[in-house]
């Protein structure tokens, strides 16, 4: 399981990396540009690249349920749970929900002609530009059906995705408590391991969602 999860991440650094997108918000639409190799893609492969970067970026949510629920599986039937196939039956529901929702908000951008794109560049305010030349991939207009439902799909996964969390999260702790033969190494483990799993998967999600505000000098000398 950390070795599924390290490749996630791994990934997910390389694609952003290579994709380095700038977000801008305007009036319910956001537009997406490119600083890196997406920009010299055709626009026929944009939806597989956003599709890539949205699954990638659930993943760090969907994935929380899917550790709890197969340490909980360890602890309660040790023997069964280390095979192949109970493996990919408890990762199999995370990389399906993350998929629904790239699949979702890939078919939720719009990719603008190039007179259309310099027509939104010249909307954006100089002082918010992070760069002097914006390549403008695709935009994503949050009043059209498909975006709405892209949002709503991200809300309904984060939502049971961390309600399954919380719920193996408390009954895989009454387990090893009340299991006398656990030993006080074993229970000092499992309180780091729930203390400290949860920042891991929601501290590069907050990155990626909650804005920073920047000062008028921050964004004139950006």
């Amino acid at each position: 399981m950390l070795c599924i999860i390290a490749m996630s991440n791994a990934l997910f650094c390389f694609v952003e990396l290579n994709l380095q997108h700038i977000m801008h918000m305007m009036d319910q639409v956001l537009v997406m540009s490119s600083m890196s190799t997406e920009a010299m893609l055709q626009p026929k492969y944009y939806q597989y690249t956003f599709f890539l970067t949205m699954f990638l970026l659930t993943n760090f949510v969907t994935f929380l349920p899917t550790t709890f629920s197969y340490r909980y599986q360890l602890v309660k039937d040790p023997i069964n749970s280390r095979t192949w196939g109970f493996f990919i039956k408890q990762v199999s529901p995370a990389l399906l929900s993350s998929a629904l929702c790239g699949y979702l908000c890939a078919k939720a951008i719009i990719c603008p002609t190039e007179a259309e794109a310099e027509h939104i560049i010249s909307l954006i305010p100089p002082e918010m530009r992070v760069a002097q030349h914006l390549q403008i991939v695709y935009i994503v207009d949050f009043n059209q059906f498909n975006s709405k439902m892209s949002i709503w799909a991200l809300w309904v996964v984060c939502l049971i995705s961390t309600l399954t969390t919380i719920a193996y999260w408390i009954e895989s702790h009454h387990r090893v408590v009340q299991n006398r033969l656990a030993s006080g190494k074993t229970l000092k483990i499992n309180t780091q391991f729930r203390i400290g799993l949860v920042p891991i998967f929601v501290t590069p999600s907050m990155k990626d969602v909650i804005p920073v505000e920047k000062t008028d000098e921050e964004m004139v000398e950006g």
